[in-house]
């Protein structure tokens, strides 16, 4: 597997997990904190995909 399409994958995937942390949070009251703390992963995917961009393709 490419290192770019790795990189974007897991962007995707830490997007995901900070959609999923807010809803998540928002329904359920035993993990109320996981509506406080769902932008953990955005500043990561942020990263990723300035790394993937960088990367070039051959």
């Amino acid at each position: 597997m490419r290192k770019k399409t790795l990189l974007l994958l897991f962007a995707v995937l830490c997007l995901f997990a900070s959609f999923a942390m807010y809803v998540i949070g928002n329904k359920s009251v035993h993990w109320e904190e996981f509506k406080y703390l769902f932008w953990i992963p955005l500043p990561i995917s942020v990263v990723l995909l300035l790394a993937a961009r960088r990367i070039e393709d051959n």
